[in-house]
């Protein structure tokens, strides 16, 4: 039972962190620890009209679009499941990351074993470990193995909702972020900031859920298939407009996206900070003498429960 629960906490993260904190993989200088001071930063009336920010952003898109892979550190508080943090770098062209996460904050972690944790991606197969006291419960393995392709085709929906959240990551690159406040068509420019020393224009916008399919043409880089991907995303969980900061540096590039919205379950907020852009992405997979594969733990507990 233990080792199920473990897994199931697993899934949950794997879920939450491939779909969540695909929406917000944006831009810019990272500090946890400084998060609110620049969250507070800023007015929250006024700025100008979006007809005097666009060209800027335009630039922050095709700057940002230059970029193949970011260091970012993120806390993303969800309804009802609880708080992570994560640090590391990733990647999109290809899909790749190496973060090390806090999990504590999330409900029934401690119970599982889970705790802080680190995960490696390399294409659509993520290794997680959870460390000593969960490899007690994984036949003394410290990563756990998960192939999302083989786990959309064995685990029926539940699997494919990973990996089309995966699918829905691994395109979602920064100037993604840009194109969604660009084409909430309210964009305003707050002012100019400092976010973890760096000196940045800050902008504001909304972005209707409901509309963005006929705002397609002013998403930047989000094709239509990402775009439907974030609207039933959103919409299953039950989130009808979400509110994004961006900050931007000198170099046109994100510094900082603040992420909220009220969800059917209560406020999702996702602070992700990012810096030394163009960063390598060495994303190793373990050995796999200590490496047990979740799709075939997931086939012996069906098999064994169908015996019963």
């Amino acid at each position: 039972m233990k080792q199920i629960r473990l897994v199931g906490a697993a899934t949950v993260l794997v879920v939450g962190l491939t779909g969540l904190v695909g929406c917000s993989s944006n831009g810019g200088g990272p500090s946890a620890g400084s998060t609110k001071a620049a969250g507070d930063g800023g007015t929250k009336a006024g700025g100008a009209p979006v007809v005097d920010v666009s060209k800027a952003l335009g630039l922050v898109a095709k700057s940002t679009d230059s970029a193949s892979s970011v260091r970012m550190k993120m806390v993303e508080k969800l309804p009802k499941v609880g708080t992570v943090t994560a640090s590391g770098v990733m990647s999109w062209k290809p899909l790749a990351m190496d973060l090390t996460m806090d999990t504590s904050g999330i409900a029934g972690a401690a119970q599982a074993g889970a705790g802080s944790m680190r995960m490696v991606m390399t294409g659509q197969t993520m290794y997680m470990n959870m460390g000593a006291k969960a490899a007690a419960s994984l036949q003394g393995k410290h990563w756990l193995k998960m192939d999302l392709a083989a786990l959309a085709k064995t685990q029926g929906a539940a699997g494919q909702q990973m990996l089309d959240q995966l699918d829905k990551q691994s395109g979602q690159d920064p100037t993604q972020s840009v194109g969604l406040i660009t084409g909430s068509g309210n964009v305003k420019q707050v002012g100019k900031e400092t976010v973890d020393g760096v000196s940045t224009t800050h902008y504001r916008g909304t972005v209707d859920i409901t509309k963005l399919a006929e705002k397609q043409g002013s998403l930047g880089s989000m094709t239509a298939s990402q775009r439907k991907q974030f609207e039933d995303q959103m919409t299953k969980l039950g989130v009808k407009t979400m509110d994004i900061d961006l900050w931007a540096n000198g170099q046109n590039r994100p510094v900082r996206v603040h992420e909220t919205a009220q969800t059917a379950n209560g406020p999702l907020d996702i602070v992700v900070d990012y810096s030394d852009y163009g960063t390598p992405v060495h994303a190793v997979a373990p050995p796999a003498s200590d490496t047990l594969d979740l799709s075939k733990l997931l086939g012996s507990a069906a098999k064994s429960a169908g015996h019963s």
